[in-house]
């Protein structure tokens, strides 16, 4: 039997939860926005695919980055 997606979960390993569930107006077809209540990181779903949100990773997430690549160094 083939797996299905049930639904996303952030870096921090928490379950995103829908940004805007009532607001389907306003977005492209296919796309809709996700947020981890952990971190407040928001996410965009397109086409089955998950992306961090653009504004949010060039802004509040610069000071992540270097820590997420430490980590991932021998």
């Amino acid at each position: 039997v083939p797996a299905r997606r049930v639904g996303w979960v952030g870096e921090a390993g928490v379950p995103l939860i829908a940004a805007d569930p009532d607001a389907p107006s306003g977005h492209e077809a296919g796309t809709a926005t996700w947020v981890c209540p952990a971190t407040g990181r928001r996410y965009v779903e397109r086409d089955d695919t998950l992306s961090p949100e653009e504004a949010q990773a060039s802004s509040t997430n610069t000071a992540e980055a270097p820590a997420r690549n430490r980590e991932d160094q021998p």
